[in-house]
């Protein structure tokens, strides 16, 4: 596994007594995976989309046990033969919900317990009605709730909500945003990034950016921090530890115009004059 990398993919994998072994992600996002045996399940995350499908492949000649997370790559079609995970919820509104692309048994699933999303509504109602500071605090309880969940068939109440969405509207306003930011940002930005389509956030990675999201935070503009990990170390993980802390995750979805992303742009550009 990426030493890169959520921590709760990490817990998921304890439970069930997985033993794990870490490479290194470089600066660039691309996995050091020099020391990683052909033999072992292989598993590599599509930061912010920005590794395409033939790319992906030839990665996959050298770890034929490959999974491929594509949490950050919603749009990217999956490759045939290819163990391939996707959320809804990290780019639609919906509570929860996940695809697997894989080539196991469909009885599998069928042996799967249905998921709820009732208790989960409250913070997307009370975000679309009201404002996202006052149900930051119920939204962040909420994620926790998923750090213990066995896994489940995604709820009758999110497949119904599914079927509701305009995906390529979605993805063309996503793809906007990200170019709006990438064309007034990327002067500053310390990554060498690739326009994708339909992305997940901007990733703008700058030298102060506690400061700056800190000073982003007083103007009601809150940024997520990819990934919180304690046990992170900076000696072992240089690189990763830099994109943990100094990479600033923009917001580009679809509930934002291209005139949010110039007011985030000059505030950020103002932060970084001063």
């Amino acid at each position: 596994m990426p030493d890169y990398i959520c921590p709760v993919i990490i817990d998921a994998c304890q439970r069930e007594n997985v033993e794990i072994f870490y490479y290194p992600i470089k600066m660039d996002f691309k996995p050091d995976d020099t020391n990683v045996p052909p033999d072992e399940y292989f598993y590599f995350i599509n930061y912010y989309g920005q590794f395409d499908n033939a790319t992906i492949k030839k990665i996959h000649e050298r770890h034929p046990h490959m999974i491929v997370d594509n949490m950050q790559a919603f749009f990217q079609r999956p490759i045939k033969t290819v163990d391939t995970i996707y959320t809804c919820r990290k780019f639609l509104g919906v509570s929860d919900g996940a695809y697997l692309y894989t080539d196991v048994a469909y009885q599998s699933y069928d042996k799967l317990c249905q998921d709820s999303s009732l208790d989960r509504l409250e913070h997307l109602v009370g975000r679309l009605e009201y404002d996202a500071s006052t149900f930051f605090v119920k939204s962040s309880e909420m994620e926790k709730t998923f750090d213990n969940l066995d896994v489940l068939k995604m709820s009758k109440f999110t497949q119904n909500m599914l079927c509701g969405f305009d995906y390529r509207r979605i993805c063309d306003i996503r793809t906007r945003n990200w170019q709006k930011l990438h064309e007034k940002l990327k002067g500053i930005n310390l990554l060498n990034i690739n326009v994708v389509e339909g992305g997940y956030m901007y990733p703008l990675m700058v030298k102060n950016a506690l400061d700056i999201r800190k000073n982003l935070i007083k103007k009601s503009v809150y940024i997520p921090k990819l990934w919180p990990n304690e046990k992170l170390n900076q000696k072992r993980s240089p690189d990763a530890y830099k994109l943990t802390n100094d990479v600033l995750p923009l917001p580009i979805d679809q509930r934002y115009s291209e005139n949010d992303m110039s007011y985030i742009s000059d505030l950020i550009l103002s932060c970084i004059l001063v």
